[in-house]
């Protein structure tokens, strides 16, 4: 059996664009060419990238046998390179302003690969459909649907929430119809089903990363640092600024008065635009997110605009820590209060659950044996792209994918590593 031709074309930057975000490519890539495809990845760049920029995409080249990265995409009707770069008609004259390995691919070829499966990594990228054509079977990959953003956003008037986020529309897909639409949870999947459109829809979550269960703690229990720490992850964006300072404000507090030893850790962009005091640790960039995540006692997610499946939900949940957080935040994680994490938007509620997570190590244990099965059962990337990627389409020896220990499984809204 011939191995399964893929290509991922993706966003450089997520939404809103604020940071440069690979981990959604990173993840399928890996998990494909593990189960014996062969990728190549498109990178569209939105806005410049520094060098470091440039090095975190560098990190899928372990992954996939090409990874092209286009410059400027919106100088002109970007998707026209693209396209012609997919049929192998970039004129000579043109190679000029390509990344010199698509130039040499196209110099060495008459026509580039025709994949069988094509994904498009943000919903501005549907005019590819007609372009790849009917050989391959083309899916959009939804990270957001925009009604149930603006839903969420407009409750706190956070219109600003959504000032980056490109509008998914019926009389798009009717014009430009991809083989499918992928979803991170069902919830999502099962609104879209309200839009009756003929695109059919797979749930395809966020994936843990495979380090992460290859140094998960075995048989003893966790003995988070003392005193102990809340710990929040997250960038400058409007979602974290107006959650965090929401905790900070409401909830710690009342956690406070009953356990007045705790702190909250901020590790992420977030904590430059946070007021310094004697109950916060304002810590910035780390290198590793293991040991932050080994020495927290809860997992803070205090987020009051949703609309999507969180990757810090799942990073959590893969580290084996107990959650607590808003129903916002937990959107579509299938989190339930008091069972498998403490979800609650209301002040009283989430501190209390707090402290008692904070004063009960069999509840906090607890939470994080669930949080593993979850992450297991639900996360794992067999399970995850199980959908898309299914086993008779997968080669019939898996390939050998390099482990990268330094990689982070970050929110790709959300990241914390930019800071």
């Amino acid at each position: 059996m011939a191995a399964h031709p893929i290509l991922l074309v993706v966003p450089s930057h997520g939404e809103p664009r604020t940071q440069v975000r690979p981990q959604r490519a990173i993840e399928l890539a890996r998990h494909f060419v593990a189960t014996g495809a062969i990728v190549d990845v498109a990178v569209l760049v939105e806005r410049p990238m520094s060098v470091a920029d440039h090095a975190r995409w560098q990190r899928i080249a372990p992954f996939c046998r090409h990874c092209w990265v286009l410059s400027d995409p919106s100088a002109g009707r970007w998707w026209q390179r693209v396209a012609a770069w997919l049929h192998g008609r970039i004129a000579r004259e043109d190679l000029k302003a390509c990344p010199a390995g698509l130039a040499a691919l196209v110099r060495r070829t008459d026509e580039v690969t025709r994949y069988r499966t094509v994904i498009l990594g943000a919903a501005r990228f549907l005019p590819l459909v007609d372009a790849i054509g009917p050989t391959a079977r083309t899916f959009v990959d939804v990270r957001r649907l925009p009604d149930v953003a603006e839903r969420s956003s407009k409750v706190l008037g956070r219109d600003d929430a959504l000032e980056s986020l490109y509008p998914l529309t019926t009389e798009q897909l009717a014009k430009y119809r991809p083989g499918g639409a992928l979803f991170s949870c069902f919830e999502d999947a099962e609104h879209f089903a309200t839009w009756k459109t003929e695109v059919p829809s797979l749930i395809v979550p966020p994936i843990a990363d495979p380090f992460i269960f290859a140094n998960e703690p075995q048989g003893a229990p966790s003995r988070p640092a003392r005193p102990p720490r809340l710990l929040f992850l997250g960038s400058e964006t409007v979602a974290n600024l107006d959650g965090l300072r929401w905790f900070r404000r409401r909830v710690l507090p009342q956690v406070h008065r009953l356990v007045p030893s705790c702190r909250l850790r901020i590790v992420g962009e977030a904590g430059r635009h946070i007021q310094a005091g004697d109950d916060v640790d304002r810590v910035g960039w780390v290198d590793a997110l293991e040991r932050e995540y080994r020495d927290a006692a809860v997992v803070v997610l205090p987020l009051r605009v949703g609309g999507k499946l969180r990757r810090r939900v799942i990073e959590g949940l893969a580290h084996h820590k107990a959650l607590a957080l808003t129903a916002d935040a937990a959107y579509g994680a299938g989190l339930v209060h008091r069972d498998s994490a403490i979800v609650s938007s209301s002040e009283e509620s989430l501190a209390q659950g707090i402290v008692d997570v904070l004063s009960h190590d069999v509840l906090r244990q607890r939470f994080e044996k669930r949080a593993a099965e979850m992450a297991r059962g639900i996360f794992a990337p067999e399970s995850a792209l199980s959908a898309i990627w299914p086993p008779e389409d997968r080669g019939p020896d898996a390939a050998d994918v390099l482990e990268d220990p330094e990689e982070e499984a970050h929110d790709e809204d959300d990241a914390s590593t930019s800071v």
